[in-house]
């Protein structure tokens, strides 16, 4: 069976941090996230994507000389998202656009800062992050279908989609 997560994938965001103090700090994100189709085959091609707009407080626990631990979590918007699966080059398959509407969820962070310099550091991050998505619309080679006209099993599996998931995250700061 073919999947394309709501969640993973590869993504690039811009982040704005304000101290609020020496341990606390608030951040807000932007940025775009894609996810692919698994396992990857020859005949067929499928992603996810969204954009995602995150608030995050963070607790700062020093750690080492130079290293900061920070241990958060926020609130996130996830825009509506496209899951597009391009079966025309299977027998009998289709180009489907699967639409869904924008959620909130929230995220829990672990990141290891590493002050290079005064204006520069690294690192490295987990976050975890709570969403779903409810279909809102389908396409299928460019015409509109009805939702309640799907196929019973393509309902079970596209009617809401998880966007569960964990990433690792490499970071890099620069101080202005």
């Amino acid at each position: 069976m073919l999947r394309s997560a709501g969640a993973g994938g590869v993504s690039g965001k811009l982040v704005l941090c304000y101290g609020l103090s020496s341990s606390w700090e608030l951040s807000a994100a932007g940025g775009y996230q894609e996810s692919a189709l698994y396992p990857k085959v020859e005949n067929a091609e499928g992603s996810f994507s969204r954009i995602i707009l995150l608030t995050t407080l963070k607790y700062h626990i020093p750690w080492t000389l130079s290293g900061t631990l920070k241990i958060g979590g926020g609130v996130g918007y996830y825009s509506p998202g496209d899951l597009d699966i391009d079966l025309s080059n299977v027998s009998g398959g289709a180009h489907n656009i699967f639409s869904y509407e924008s959620n909130i969820g929230f995220h829990l962070t672990c990141d290891y800062e590493l002050e290079s310099t005064s204006r520069f550091s690294w690192g490295l991050g987990l976050k975890y992050y709570n969403t779903s998505y409810n279909l809102q619309s389908a396409k299928s080679n460019g015409v509109s279908v009805p939702i309640n006209f799907l196929p019973q099993e393509l309902k079970d599996e596209t009617m809401k989609l998880d966007g569960n998931g964990i990433d690792l995250t490499i970071f890099v700061v620069v101080l202005l």
